[in-house]
């Protein structure tokens, strides 16, 4: 209890949710992910693959590695505020949501994961020439952007109640509802609906992906997204009102 006390006191910013509270603290925007991601990469070296390692033993090594990650624990429930947007449609009366995530891949190239994004810590742009084979010229923009999220099992409970994979995208729709009247929503025009993604840490290992686009002469400009994403085990959705903390609606699973 006094360890608790004082890891919350010193790190204020990583205080596990509280799970039986009716309402929220106003502007709760849970874990901040940026500081999550830092803490976990300083922790990442032993979950490395080595080149002369092979597949199985890789598994075999990190399976029972244990990872102090403090302040951050495996043994309480926290909450990644998503970047998810939900709209209301007054004909049913409930607030949609719909949001792409991506897929994701462990350093054991495991690949049964989605990441969610939960914010990006880092966006840079720069202009440049560029040439090609026949000589021409054109001024290119090039941007990369570095992003955070959480990752889990897309086999997991929660992923095969709130998520779908349509056709042959290289990721999943997280898809949700849930019921508000008419003037309810109104009155809650002017603030920010907000979804939280509750659950525990399994272990410190990192999933990743990547996105890019390569300019030509007609579309001078390029991009790099990466998104990495410590692995999360969600067990609870929560939509809720993020200036006041109230809390509009939770689905447990």
């Amino acid at each position: 209890m006094r360890k608790s006390y004082l890891i919350e006191k010193e790190f204020p910013w990583a205080r596990p949710y509280p799970i039986d509270a009716s309402r929220l603290p106003p502007n709760y925007t849970g874990l901040d992910s940026k500081k999550v991601f830092e803490i976990f990469k300083s922790k990442w070296k032993p979950l490395e693959k080595n080149k002369f390692e092979k597949n199985e033993e890789f598994k075999q090594r990190i399976k029972n590695l244990i990872i102090d990650a403090s302040p951050i624990s495996s043994n309480v429930d926290y909450a990644f505020l998503l970047e998810f947007h939900p709209e209301y449609d007054a004909n049913t009366e409930r607030y949609i949501i719909n949001k792409f995530c991506d897929n994701g891949i462990l350093s054991t190239n495991e690949s049964n994961l989605i990441i969610c994004r939960t914010t990006t810590a880092e966006s840079n742009r720069r202009n440049y020439v560029a040439s090609n084979a026949f000589g021409a010229t054109t001024n290119v923009t090039e941007v990369y952007t570095k992003d955070i999220g959480i990752a889990f099992s897309k086999n997991s409970t929660f992923a095969n109640r709130l998520f779908t994979k349509e056709g042959k995208i290289n990721g999943y729709y997280f898809s949700d509802n849930f019921p508000l009247s008419i003037e309810k929503a109104k009155y809650l025009q002017k603030y920010r609906i907000g979804v939280l993604f509750i659950g525990r840490f399994i272990n410190a290992n990192i999933a990743y992906n990547s996105s890019t686009i390569t300019p030509t002469i007609n579309k001078p400009y390029s991009s790099l997204t990466e998104i990495y994403a410590p692995s999360f085990e969600p067990k609870q959705v929560v939509y809720y009102v993020i200036q006041t903390g109230e809390i509009l609606s939770k689905k447990v699973f």
